[in-house]
């Protein structure tokens, strides 16, 4: 099995799924995320409502308590009897143009009622600012809040008509009501406290009670110090409880909030989408993995298909070689014996028995190199080993070249200084030689020079061949030892060639214990083998 085949397929299904899966994680974090801003917008608007109520419960106070004193004359008789049919309302007064009450007014032995409201009150008429102080603008209250004025609605005073005046006494605000009459006089009332908030609270449990959008919920409302007015719900404030939202009331109980509490647990189960979308998500991931395992497994058959039609080429070819290989063995064998025995012939047929001979000897090469192809692709090539000497090996390539060489007219000069005994593989030097050379036949043969050199040092061993042809261009220079890579393959150039024969000259080099290197030159290409040969008889 194919081990990089394997990886590359494992990596066409697993990271499309990978991808896919942190996709999916993403927009579920995306998808939380914009059902809790959802939730939150739902209880803001639900709260929103919850103070829109509170609003018409004092809505309805300023119409009744007007509607009462727009009926009733400024005597405090009256004023009086209307207190004794008023529950809304705790107290009754009237004040003058200068802002100083005329109703009640302070009398020693004078109605408790009327005196405790003008003591809670004393500050109002001595500062005169019932009908002239601001109101802060609005904002949403801390959980907490120091004592303080609160003044009336935002209105300049000149314009303002009628009102609310809000001020701390004791435990908690206290709410005036006023109206200003055309003759200048204010009259007004204050209202109860305790009627307030039992209007306030059953109006928010009426309306709590008719959304059950959200049953998971408390709705608290707390008055100026923080207390609890009131609450909807008993559960209590565990871990899984949490403030979602909080909002101020309108003025004049703008120091009062309203608070909704959600119990995330509940409401996980309530809203959450998550299981589902999950469920989703694996449905889809499963049947995109299915498809992308099924892809894989056909690219995958279909790869040991072209590799196994591609073994039975190389199979086939390689039997060929091999059944040629004799044959044309025994041809060049009688053809070198005929050549040697024309010695009374005549020069035709000396050239005839010689294009006979170089082309057998040609044959030979091209089936020698692929069958050492061959092997190397099923990482079988071996090296055989035995006591010879390098330059022996170099003559015997030229001596076989040289009848080509001369048809070409390529003159060679040999420097040979590698004579010594080494343990080296004849046959492979052979065939590193003879490619390189049969590669300046065949493509620098117009530079009409050739030269080999070969040196030795110690174990090592170099040898250089060199010509004057074209050379090889400079971005070529690395692709021209790949397999069946060849610098043009134009039919028009005139020049055979299977693209191997680098490819094996420098794998055979790589065993002998060197390389194959094309070297930096001026002109042509040059060539350097290295191979590693010990000297044969010494021990190592």
């Amino acid at each position: 099995m194919n081990l990089r085949l394997l990886i590359l397929l494992t990596l066409m299904v697993a990271v499309p799924l990978a991808v896919l899966g942190w996709l999916g994680a993403r927009l579920q974090t995306a998808e939380l995320a914009a059902t809790d801003d959802l939730i939150d917008k739902l209880l803001g608007e639900e709260i929103k409502g919850y103070s829109q109520t509170i609003t018409g419960v004092m809505e309805q106070y300023q119409r009744d308590v007007a509607a009462k004193l727009d009926t009733s004359s400024l005597d405090p008789a009256q004023l009086r009897e209307l207190l004794q049919h008023s529950p809304l309302v705790t107290q009754y007064f009237v004040v003058d143009r200068q802002g100083a009450p005329r109703y009640p007014v302070y009398e020693s032995n004078g109605n408790s009622t009327e005196q405790e409201f003008l003591v809670r009150t004393r500050e109002i008429w001595m500062n005169g600012e019932l009908t002239t102080q601001s109101a802060p603008e609005q904002a949403s209250p801390p959980a907490t809040r120091s004592v303080g004025k609160v003044g009336v609605q935002n209105v300049a005073p000149s314009q303002r008509t009628s009102g609310w005046y809000v001020w701390h006494w004791g435990s908690d605000i206290h709410i005036l009501l006023w109206t200003r009459r055309d003759d200048g006089v204010v009259v007004g009332a204050e209202i109860s406290r305790p009627r307030l908030i039992a209007d306030v609270i059953a109006a928010l449990s009426q309306s709590v009670a008719a959304q059950a959008e959200f049953p998971t919920k408390r709705v608290e409302l707390r008055n100026s110090r923080g207390d609890v007015v009131y609450s909807n719900s008993n559960f209590g404030t565990d871990d899984a409880t949490h403030l979602r939202v909080a909002l101020a009331l309108e003025y004049p109980l703008n120091t009062w909030s309203l608070a909704c509490f959600v119990n995330q647990d509940e409401l996980a189960q309530a809203y959450d989408s998550e299981p589902y979308f999950w469920y989703r998500i694996s449905t889809q991931l499963g049947a995109l993995a299915i498809a992308l395992i099924a892809l894989a497994i056909y690219l995958y058959r279909e790869n040991m298909r072209s590799m196994r039609e591609a073994a039975q080429r190389v199979s086939f070819v390689n039997q060929v070689s091999h059944e040629l290989k004799t044959p044309l063995t025994n041809i060049r064998m009688y053809a070198e014996m005929l050549e040697e025995n024309l010695d009374h012939a005549d020069d035709q047929s000396k050239r005839h028995v010689g294009v006979l001979v170089s082309e057998s000897q040609r044959l030979s090469r091209l089936i020698a190199n692929i069958l050492t192809f061959s092997r190397k692709e099923r990482h079988a090539l071996k090296l055989r080993p035995a006591p010879g000497s390098v330059d022996t090996c170099v003559r015997s390539v030229l001596d076989h070249f040289k009848p080509a060489l001369d048809a070409h007219g390529v003159s060679v000069t040999a420097n040979f200084c590698a004579e010594a005994p080494a343990i080296i593989d004849a046959d492979a030097i052979g065939q590193i030689v003879g490619n390189l050379v049969s590669n300046v036949e065949k493509y620098a043969a117009t530079g009409k020079e050739l030269t080999i050199t070969t040196s030795q040092t110690g174990d090592s061993v170099t040898i250089t061949v060199a010509d004057a042809g074209p050379g090889i261009p400079p971005k070529e220079r690395v692709r021209v030892f790949n397999a069946f890579y060849r610098v043009s393959d134009k039919l028009t150039d005139g020049v055979a060639g299977t693209g191997i024969g680098l490819t094996i000259a420098r794998e055979l080099a790589r065993l002998h214990g060197g390389d194959l290197t094309l070297q930096p030159s001026e002109r042509g290409a040059c060539f350097q083998v290295t191979l590693n040969c010990p000297r044969a008889g010494v021990s190592p």
